[in-house]
């Protein structure tokens, strides 16, 4: 299948129009779309181990927050200062990060504990060894936006209850891709086959 959009031109945030020095600002929370198949798909497996309470919550996440980014796209997109977007799906948020950078002929540095991750998925993805960064992450939105807009974007985001974390910004591609854990600086993994695959791979 195929699907067209249009555009004025003023609009268009590609995820290779990122610039050195953007902050990297994330919608809602890491593997939200993997947290619900994990919480459909090993329904009656989880119910041994958890409270139902909690399996519940992680299948609403296809829809409340949801798995659409229309919103805080329409929301953003005619602001000068936004200079690019990338939808996270297959390989979670890291892998958006690598993906972003590299469109856009850059480095990255993130920040693992600015990243937000849900109660429910840090119990389901521990529960089968999955790394949250690694999950599908359809419903979070990636966006590249000058430091001088970060705020406006961070309130305007707000104002609509769509939760929004800066993550970390945008360098020289020199730089490389770094992960900041614990005040080490790591790699950034990369996951180029989805963490999800160590349950139905």
């Amino acid at each position: 299948g195929q699907m067209l959009g249009e555009a004025r031109r003023e609009n268009l945030k590609p995820s290779s129009g990122a610039k050195e020095g953007d902050d990297l600002i994330m919608t809602k929370t890491a593997a939200l779309e993997a947290t619900a198949i994990i919480a459909f798909d090993r329904e009656e497996e989880l119910k041994a181990h958890f409270p139902e309470d909690i399996i519940r919550r992680a299948q609403r996440y296809l829809h409340d927050p949801g798995i659409s980014v229309l919103k805080e796209a329409n929301l953003l997109a005619g602001i000068a200062g936004v200079h690019a977007f990338h939808d996270p799906t297959e390989g979670g948020i890291a892998t958006a990060v690598f993906e972003i950078a590299e469109a856009s002929d850059l480095g990255a540095v993130v920040y693992d504990d600015r990243i937000p991750v849900t109660e429910e998925t840090r119990a389901l993805c521990n529960h089968y060894g999955v790394d949250p960064l690694g999950a599908f992450a359809s419903g979070s939105l990636l966006i590249a936006v000058s430091p001088q807009e970060s705020r406006n974007v961070l309130d305007r985001l707000a104002s609509a209850n769509i939760a929004a974390t800066e993550i970390g910004n945008m360098v020289k591609r020199q730089k490389g891709l770094k992960l900041i854990r614990e005040a080490q600086s790591l790699p950034l993994p990369v996951f180029l086959q989805d963490e999800l695959s160590r349950l139905f791979g």
